[in-house]
């Protein structure tokens, strides 16, 4: 598990998107059906399945659709949508309104599957071919990491501070990644763009 020099500053610098849609991703599955029961108020297991086939079907098509376009057009794309969608999800979830939580998270899963990709098209070609496989390593261990670790700290904090609470504080660590992720992109184009004196 190695992150090469050339690659460093460019995986450095979606980290925070990295860990924004996998905490996401494990927000969903681990507590998705309480946001149903608590938001809804519904017993069934079928709205948090609803949810997670949502966030994944669309981050699956979007990767299909959006495979032609640029890694760098795709983050700040996939950055946009994961911090709309989470904050429609949030609404819907505070008006517990199905229609709202479910479109919210069909957003979300644009920035889901499509942003991901991107990150990874994003880095892996900075390096040699025979330093992929310890690059990749290094993504996927952020992700798993981000997937599981949010996710317990959340299950602990529900006890203390209310579900709604730590779902508030939840999506504000996502969008607030995904905000600095967007930041970051925009401001390294900036700096390429401008002139070599500067």
């Amino acid at each position: 598990m190695t992150v090469p020099g050339p690659a460093l500053g460019a995986f450095l610098l979606t980290v925070p998107y990295v860990v924004a849609v996998w905490a996401l991703a494990g927000f969903y599955l681990s507590l998705g059906p309480s946001l149903a029961h608590n938001a809804l108020h519904v017993h069934t297991s079928m709205v948090g399945a609803a949810m997670v086939a949502t966030l994944t079907g669309t981050g699956a098509a979007s990767i299909f659709v959006l495979r032609a376009v640029g890694p760098r057009t795709i983050l700040l794309v996939g950055a946009g949508t994961l911090v709309a969608g989470v904050a429609t999800t949030l609404y819907g979830s505070e008006k517990s309104s199905a229609i709202a939580i479910l479109t919210g998270t069909a957003i979300a899963g644009v920035g889901f599957g499509a942003g991901f990709q991107s990150a990874i098209r994003t880095v892996m070609p900075l390096v040699q071919p025979h330093e992929r496989a310890a690059l990749l390593s290094s993504v996927y261990t952020v992700a798993y990491l981000a997937n599981c670790i949010p996710s317990l700290v959340a299950g602990s904090l529900i006890d203390r501070l209310g579900f709604i609470a730590t779902t508030r504080i939840y999506a504000g660590l996502v969008a607030s990644l995904a905000t600095t992720a967007f930041i970051g992109l925009a401001f390294r184009r900036n700096r390429a763009d401008a002139p070599s004196s500067a």
